[in-house]
């Protein structure tokens, strides 16, 4: 009879013991990440381009201007980054009423790897809407070799002469000062960050282009057109 009271008392022990977890086994019911790791992953972001290659999309080749002579080497370019504003550093007033600064940054590059191109600045650089968009609003004037396509309007950057910044420095903190000096140059194998400054009235609602216009084209490339690409807009404030 003892023993067998013994038994149960054993019995009622172990089962106590392992109610009150006393065995070491965790009770965690929290989810756990693949690999085990219960810290919440952060999305991870895309590399800084350090080379022009790295830039993704399509490059805008053209034969870009020049104030030095005739540039025979022409420049590749990119769209880096848009961005709306209402005032730049570079500007000494805001955008005037009823216009908003359009920033696009533009990645840029020798075309040939071989070849300096001597003189470069966001003045080959014109934005461009259709005219029916706002037929009733008059076109800007003074861009600088506006590419002579109807239906459209053409507006020339604020500062047509700038400095560039290496594709591998802090470009989008840079000013992007007017400045005259024709020291801009793309050198071979080298990417660099150039600013474009436009203004945009504001009843254009609709999509914008970026296109080149630099040197007059002579012979055979008379025919052809300058090349433009479709800007990818943030939303208007």
């Amino acid at each position: 009879m003892r023993t067998i009271r013994m038994a149960a008392l054993a019995a009622v022990l172990a089962l106590s013991g392992s109610a009150c977890g006393g065995g070491g086994t965790s009770t965690n019911t929290s989810p756990t990440a693949p690999g085990g790791d219960t810290s919440a992953s952060e999305p991870s972001k895309p590399a800084k381009p350090q080379t022009f290659a790295d830039v993704p999309g399509e490059a805008m080749v053209f034969q870009a201007s020049s104030r030095v002579g005739v540039n025979k080497a022409k420049a590749a370019v990119k769209v880096l980054q848009v961005e709306w504003a209402t005032e730049h550093s570079s500007q000494m007033k805001p955008a005037p009423a009823g216009t908003k600064f359009l920033k696009v940054y533009f990645a840029v590059a020798s075309a040939n790897p071989a070849v300096e191109v001597e003189d470069f600045g966001p003045r080959d650089l014109n934005v461009r809407w259709a005219q029916s968009q706002a037929p009733s609003q008059g076109c800007p004037t003074g861009a600088y070799n506006p590419i002579f396509v109807t239906g459209y309007c053409h507006a020339g950057t604020e500062n047509p002469h700038t400095d560039l910044v290496l594709l591998t420095k802090s470009w989008s903190m840079h000013s992007y000062a007017t400045n005259y000096s024709p020291t801009a140059k793309l050198t071979p194998g080298t990417g660099y960050v150039t600013m474009g400054l436009y203004k945009i009235p504001d009843v254009v609602k609709g999509d914008l282009d970026v296109c080149a216009s630099g040197m007059f084209k002579t012979g055979s490339e008379k025919e052809t057109g300058w090349p433009c690409q479709k800007l990818d807009l943030p939303p208007r404030p």
